[in-house]
């Protein structure tokens, strides 16, 4: 079996795009400053969709507790 059998999807800057409800725009933007994970493939990018959960769930911001 192949190393790669079990590769996870990878997903398009347009499917990043519409499930975190941004532009491609500012995917591209987010990718060229390297502040979202992404594989490139020769001139293609790519995303797991496990590392863009990852990458939510590092960027978001939980709520102060009320005092």
């Amino acid at each position: 079996m192949s190393e790669y059998a079990n590769t996870e999807e990878l997903m398009t800057v347009d499917q990043v795009a519409a499930l975190l409800g941004m532009s491609e725009k500012a995917i591209y933007n987010r990718v060229s400053r390297r502040a979202i994970p992404y594989i490139k493939l020769g001139g293609s990018l790519r995303f797991r969709r496990s590392d863009i959960e990852r990458w939510i769930k590092e960027n978001t911001v939980q709520p102060e507790s009320a005092s």
